[in-house]
């Protein structure tokens, strides 16, 4: 028997994170390393939409909503996000390099 697909987080972003994501993009190119940003990208994606909380390191909880704050890291790329479980959605804050690629 087959499981059902797992429940998809909706996703969004800041206003500033594709910049940074072009930014990290254009160092993964001259690195040589295109492919393995590409593939952190759709790792990334994917766990924030299926299991934000299961990837993710806690930071804090919002007191004015009931929001989480987290940070996942698939090297070398770090993203922040928050989840708004009572929305089921992810928002990413910000997307940084945590150290150069390999």
């Amino acid at each position: 028997m087959n499981d059902p697909p797992p429940s998809s987080y909706r996703l969004d972003h800041a206003s500033g994170v594709p910049v940074q994501i072009n930014q990290i993009k254009v160092a993964a190119k001259s690195a040589g390393k295109l492919r393995q940003f590409i593939d952190i990208m759709k790792e990334a994606v994917s766990r924030l939409e299926t299991d934000p909380h299961g990837w993710g390191d806690p930071e804090y909880r919002s007191k004015a909503v009931d929001a989480v704050v987290c940070h996942g890291l698939i090297r070398p790329v770090v993203f922040h996000y928050v989840i708004y479980e009572a929305i089921h959605a992810v928002v990413i804050l910000n997307v940084k390099m945590y150290t150069a690629f390999d």
